[in-house]
């Protein structure tokens, strides 16, 4: 069971992304408490459409690039293209696993969790859906255009504590001062560069799942 969180948060951490579509995904189905029951895809796809289009940078994923505005699509022909980009992307191997699967048309993680740590894994995965999707939105807006704001569930457009290209988490008393070295700030955060090495290390990943278990950041 360790081994397939270390897994999952090293794959969340580092999956590639041309889009936000990958990581829009994920904060619905942890917005809907999905992510081990399940969505059916149709509700998937438009509660999807309904993030980007209220997300002031991300919704550029979806524009044309004439008018700037998301590219009118009906329900069915949505639904359609969120199965191709990115539920199929999804479904294929990566780090050598099979993260999702689709039973009756709903889409879940493909791995089964103890109860008692699905919470923990909920929020820490939510800490780094946000973070990605945060360095995203950086990219889509204008060097002046950015404001990051701290993320709330169920409202797209906020994300985490990000200060000048950094997360800061608070570590409190959860994760070793050694995990992190001179990362380690006095105020018990830690700051971490968008891209940096750290979110690639398993054992940074896992002592994160730690902290997360002091209680739910959504």
């Amino acid at each position: 069971m360790v081994s397939i969180l270390r897994d999952w948060f090293v794959m969340l951490a580092t999956t590639r992304m041309t889009k936000s579509f990958k990581m829009v995904l994920l904060r619905v189905l942890l917005d809907n408490d999905a992510v081990f029951s399940g969505m059916p895809i149709p509700e998937l796809a438009a509660k999807c459409r309904e993030f980007l289009v209220a997300h002031e940078f991300l919704r550029r994923d979806i524009a044309d690039a004439t008018t700037g505005q998301p590219v009118e699509m009906s329900p069915r022909k949505w639904e359609s293209s969120w199965r191709k980009f990115p539920i199929s992307i999804w479904m294929q191997e990566q780090e050598g696993r099979s993260w999702f699967t689709i039973h009756r048309d709903s889409l879940r993680v493909a791995f089964e969790c103890d109860e008692r740590l699905r919470g923990p894994l909920e929020s820490m995965s939510g800490e780094l859906v946000d973070f990605r999707l945060a360095a995203h939105a950086r990219s889509r807006a204008s060097a002046t255009g950015f404001v990051a704001k701290s993320a709330r569930r169920g409202q797209p457009g906020l994300f985490p504590a990000l200060e000048d290209g950094k997360l800061l988490v608070d570590l409190g008393d959860h994760l070793a001062d050694a995990c992190l070295g001179e990362s380690l700030l006095s105020d018990g955060m830690i700051a971490l560069e968008v891209g940096d090495p750290l979110l690639e290390d398993p054992e940074v990943a896992m002592g994160l799942l730690v902290l997360s278990g002091a209680g739910d950041h959504r």
